[in-house]
């Protein structure tokens, strides 16, 4: 196919910011514009559609009613249709008779009424006697119990505005009116054009220099959401006439053509170049984060997107430049997210220039919403899946303050965020099987655990910004966990402990290393690498607490600055091989085939501020851990003990 068949011309001025940092509002206004240039929304057209399947749509013109409805007189009751002059003088003392022949007629709900009726006496007002007459002991009014001809609505009264969306609703009346096609505008086609040589299939195990690649299966699931019909492509190779060739072809079929990856400036990067090549460039690059190499342009009338790698830009750039143009083509107004205010629980930096966009979670408490922001980066998956919420640092910011009142747009429902119970502090794969309980038991409350280590989920409980936290810090002096340290973090608060595991700490490694290890010295002794736990984590303080007793200085230690967030995350890296060893918990060695040495044994527990223990939220998260069920799923996993799960341990 030539650069010119169709409407595929080249535009001999392209217009071509290579991964320039045009503002956001400035990449708006250069997408409207060029939409318009293109005569993009004169691709809309109309089509018809079965009633059954035009929930969802968009109408192309106004429809009138074909029929009026009712489209005659009908019985609103069962029981007998009389004109209601025969009924007139009727009284308990004189009733009037009907005769069965030609003074009335037996009629269900629904029914015509027989041209010379105009009155329905219901079926319990009806007394028969002889020969099949009847007996009435009270007049009826004319149209009592009737549905008058048109009383819905009268031909050809409008049903419904060119532009308006069929709602489920909707279709009642244009049934009614006998409507049994509905013109509507045809839904744009989105054709996704995954490129990389580098990408597998989802459910296949990734070698290194293999990527899984799933970006198409979120975009095409937002394209859908917003009202598109959606084509994915196999993955095209990272060769510039192949991404050239399949840009040509699918906009020779579709309405918006969208490259996933290759639109940065690495040397196997063509998007950019490819669109180039056979249509023009509107712009390529935008001051956003994450998103930033976006591109956009077109092949005569078909705009091409090329929408970035990571899955935090791809959806970002999708819901600010994707959205918007798939709302032009067929007129429909996308639902509008609500907003609300929350004060958020730690700074956010921001380099100014550009508009970031952060995920966070929420929770409602002590009347007002809390605001946690998630890991950020444009390949932070997990991120996607947990936000309840999108905030918006200005590109003339340089972030928030913790405490600041700042603006989220909602991805989760208002609701089932105030049913959310906020747990800050250490991680555990067993709050995983809690998370699931709770959600078992109660399905309209929420946990979710922020991990932030022992230290930080006290302090997230003294600034109120959650309602549990789980904690495993050991004081040496007592030998006791976590009452000395909530005392003096909860100073102004009184608290409980509630068990929750007592659980096996100790070394994680590989077959390969056994040898070498025997214990916490062997660490220095043989030059290992080591993987450490964060700041302020329990594990952190448990093996400081072990160096110390032994008398090693940690500076001896190679990698004893580098740090994970969880144990799982340890476990990943002794696993890859990039540490040869680090401290965490028997179920993550267990779960990933490697070696373990115990440690030491652990109280990990629940610290509850008294006032958050009479939430019936809490008390839900309360009862779960009480449950056999959830005993039993945690004993299975290894290395815990559950036999004081549930009690209250300490109370101030």
């Amino acid at each position: 196919m030539s650069e010119s068949s169709g409407n595929h011309k080249h535009n001999q001025n392209p217009r071509n910011y290579f991964l320039s940092d045009i503002p956001l509002t400035r990449a708006i206004n250069i997408q409207e514009n060029m939409l318009k240039e293109i005569g993009f929304s004169d691709r809309k057209n109309t089509e018809m559609v079965p009633l059954n399947s035009a929930s969802g749509r968009i109408v192309s013109q106004d429809i009138e009613a074909r029929f009026s409805s009712p489209i005659y007189n009908t019985a609103a009751m069962d029981g007998v249709a009389i004109n209601s002059l025969l009924s007139v003088g009727a009284t308990e003392s004189i009733p009037v008779i009907l005769k069965s022949c030609g003074q009335y007629e037996w009629v269900d709900t629904g029914d015509a009424l027989p041209d010379w009726t105009d009155s329905v006496v219901m079926v319990e007002d009806v007394e028969e006697i002889e020969d099949g007459n009847i007996l009435l002991r009270s007049p009826v009014g004319p149209y009592q119990h009737v549905r008058r001809e048109a009383e819905d609505f009268a031909a050809p009264e409008l049903l419904l505005h060119a532009g308006s969306k069929i709602t489920p609703r909707d279709l009642a009346c244009l049934g009614a009116s006998g409507i049994g096609e509905i013109p509507v505008i045809r839904r744009p086609k989105v054709a996704i054009i995954p490129t990389g040589n580098e990408l597998i299939p989802s459910g296949h195990k990734p070698q290194p220099g293999q990527v899984i690649e799933f970006n198409s299966a979120v975009i095409a699931a937002l394209c859908k959401d917003w009202g598109a019909e959606v084509d994915v492509l196999s993955p095209v190779s990272d060769v510039l006439d192949e991404i050239k060739d399949a840009i040509v072809c699918q906009a020779d079929s579709s309405d918006i053509v969208l490259v996933l990856a290759g639109s940065s400036a690495g040397s196997e990067d063509f998007t950019s170049e490819a669109v180039q090549s056979v249509g023009s460039i509107a712009f390529h690059g935008v001051a956003i984060r994450p998103g930033h190499p976006i591109l956009l342009g077109n092949v005569g009338s078909v705009p091409v997107m090329g929408i970035p790698g990571y899955p935090a830009s791809a959806e970002i750039t999708a819901d600010l430049f994707l959205k918007p143009m798939l709302e032009l083509f067929d007129s429909r107004v996308i639902e509008t997210r609500e907003s609300i205010t929350a004060e958020l629980t730690r700074r956010l930096s921001s380099s100014m220039g550009d508009d970031e966009f952060i995920k966070v979670t929420l929770g409602y408490i002590g009347e007002r919403y809390v605001a946690t922001p998630l890991s950020r980066g444009a390949a932070m998956t997990l991120s996607m899946s947990k936000a309840d919420g999108l905030l918006t640092i200005p590109a003339a910011k340089e972030g928030f303050e913790k405490g600041e009142k700042v603006s989220i747009e909602l991805l989760t429902s208002r609701t089932l965020i105030d049913k959310t119970v906020l747990m800050s502090g250490s991680d555990d794969i067993a709050i995983r099987l809690l998370e699931g309980e709770v959600q078992s038991q109660f399905p309209d409350i929420r946990l979710r655990n922020s991990s932030v280590g022992s230290v930080g989920g006290l302090i997230a409980l003294a600034d109120r910004s959650a309602q549990i936290a789980g904690s495993h810090l050991l004081d040496t002096e007592t030998g006791k966990y976590n009452i000395t340290a909530s005392k003096r973090i909860l100073s102004a608060r009184d608290f409980k402990l509630v068990d929750f595991v007592g659980r096996t700490q100790g070394l994680i490694f590989r077959q390969e290393n056994a040898s070498n290890i025997s214990g916490i010295q062997s660490i220095s002794e043989n030059n290992l690498n080591f993987i450490n736990r964060q700041r302020g984590s329990g594990t952190r303080l448990f093996v400081d607490h072990l160096l110390a007793s032994q008398g090693i200085d940690p500076l001896e230690i190679i990698g004893y600055e580098v740090e994970e967030y969880t144990h799982w995350a340890i476990a990943a890296a002794v696993l890859s091989g990039s540490a040869d060893v680090g401290v965490g918990i028997y179920a993550a060695a267990q779960a990933n085939a490697l070696q373990f040495i115990p440690l030491g044994q652990e109280r990990f527990q629940f610290v509850i501020p008294s006032e958050e223990s009479d939430d019936i939220r809490v008390k839900a998260v309360i009862s779960v851990l009480q449950s056999d069920g959830l005993k039993r799923s945690i004993e299975e996993l290894g290395g815990y003990d559950v036999s004081l799960m549930g009690n209250i341990a300490y109370e101030t």
